[in-house]
């Protein structure tokens, strides 16, 4: 009875051991700190200062312009060593208009979201053994949702403005594992034949054919259809309404249906159904008559044209070249563009095509590229600080009215300067021609 009782005894201590650490992500701290090695204090509390526990620089947005829309700053034990042993770190999500935070999961943590600014759609997907569950909801300021350890989730921007969460994760180092990057971007590549059977596809790519609703034209060379063209001309754009057999087809142009083989056509990249603002009834004709239009959403870089022509029908103080950022685009045809050197966004109707026509998208600068003066400018848009023409300065910063924060060596207050007065600087290479400025 004894010897149970001290086997008990044993397995309960062995427990009590390793209970702590099977349910916390860290270890607990055994002392006040402990700032990690690598540091100005190398691991030697005695070294330590202030600036170990402090970051600066979290309330700046950061810029969206990527495949997913959206930029994730975070604060951990990489670039805050105090928070080594703390079991704990911080995330600074900005979210472009329909920017996501992909699916993705944190091994070694749960995370609480804040929603600082916008409308986030949330969600997480529980394990296998509870069935995959999807628990989702739409979050407004103010709002806070919880992800559970482990557990896939996401956040995606259905408000018309951009958004900005922060979030707390238990652990000063959380990890995090991107589904699609890991499944589809691994290194090496995971075989294509097991991704095909997991998610129940060919392997095989199947070539591209017409089928119902292919948009097609009549190719060059076919002067005289075997069916004939029954009002359609050599030019004119239709669908394909139904796939017949050997090779025939029957496709709907402006002058009505046409039975052709598909021989005869050439398949096109199609239009997208369009809305005219402020037109009640929309506005019918030959898609061979149109073309689409580069199409502009919120935080594009946009100019004004060199060529626009409608200068005089209501640019205010906005001149030619002039650089800004797409503010807003609304449903109801409101259009914003932000520039630095206004109080507020010059605000058009989408349908009032003559300054719509007239911008176009531009090349957007990126923190770390070096500037200067354009030659051109003799009185920048934001002044003259301590600049000349020849002052070279670092983008740290692009802020959300467009104008560009630069560092200039040897200054410490940031040169401030309208996109559109500045230009990056051309790199010199080896047997390039150069040419002396008189202002250098």
């Amino acid at each position: 009875m004894a010897m149970k009782n001290l086997s008990f005894l044993a397995v309960l201590s062995l427990l009590a051991l390793t209970l702590p650490l099977a349910i916390a992500s860290d270890p607990s701290p055994l002392q006040d700190f402990c700032v990690g090695v690598n540091t100005p204090s190398d691991g030697d509390p005695k070294l330590v200062t202030v600036d170990d526990f402090f970051m600066a620089g979290l309330q700046n947005a950061r810029p969206v312009a990527n495949v997913v829309g959206s930029n994730v700053t975070a604060v951990n034990v990489n670039n805050l060593p105090g928070l080594n042993t703390l079991g704990i770190s911080l995330v600074h999500i900005d979210y472009g208009v329909n920017g996501q935070n992909p699916p993705h999961t944190h091994p070694r943590a749960t995370e609480i979201l804040y929603v600082g600014l916008g409308k986030l759609l949330v969600g997480f997907v529980t394990s296998n053994g509870d069935g995959n569950r999807l628990f989702t909801k739409t979050l407004n300021e103010g709002d806070v949702f919880v992800f559970p350890e482990g557990l896939i989730h996401f956040q995606f921007n259905v408000g018309r403005f951009p958004a900005v969460a922060f979030a707390a994760l238990s652990s000063q180092n959380p990890g995090v594992v991107t589904i699609a990057n890991s499944v589809f971007g691994s290194n090496p590549a995971i075989d294509p034949n097991v991704l095909a059977r997991a998610f129940q596809l060919d392997p095989k790519p199947k070539s591209v054919g017409h089928n119902d609703n292919t948009w097609v034209k009549f190719k060059r060379g076919i002067r005289t259809p075997l069916h004939g063209r029954l009002g359609a001309k050599p030019k004119s754009v239709g669908f394909v309404q139904t796939i017949l057999e050997k090779g025939n087809m029957v496709v709907t142009f402006c002058s009505g249906e046409a039975p052709v083989l598909a021989s005869e056509v050439d398949k096109l990249i199609p239009l997208d159904r369009v809305w005219f603002p402020g037109a009640s009834r929309g506005l019918k004709d030959d898609p061979a008559k149109m073309e689409l239009v580069e199409e502009l959403k919120v935080e594009d870089w946009v100019r004004v044209k060199a060529s626009a022509f409608s200068m005089s029908h209501g640019w205010e103080d906005i001149t030619l070249n002039s650089n800004g950022m797409m503010h807003n685009l609304d449903e109801d045809g409101d259009v914003g563009i932000a520039f630095c050197f206004r109080s507020k966004p010059f605000s058009f109707k989408l349908y009032n095509i003559m300054p719509f026509s007239d911008i176009e998208k531009v090349v957007p600068f990126h923190e770390g590229q070096e500037i200067h003066m354009k030659p051109s400018i003799t009185q920048p848009r934001l002044g003259w600080s301590n600049e000349t023409p020849a002052t070279i300065g670092k983008i740290t910063r692009i802020n959300m009215d467009g104008n560009l924060s630069a560092h200039v060596t040897g200054r410490q207050p940031l040169w401030k300067v309208s996109p559109g007065d500045a230009e990056l600087l051309s790199v010199c290479e080896v047997s390039d021609a150069i040419q002396y400025n008189s202002y250098a």
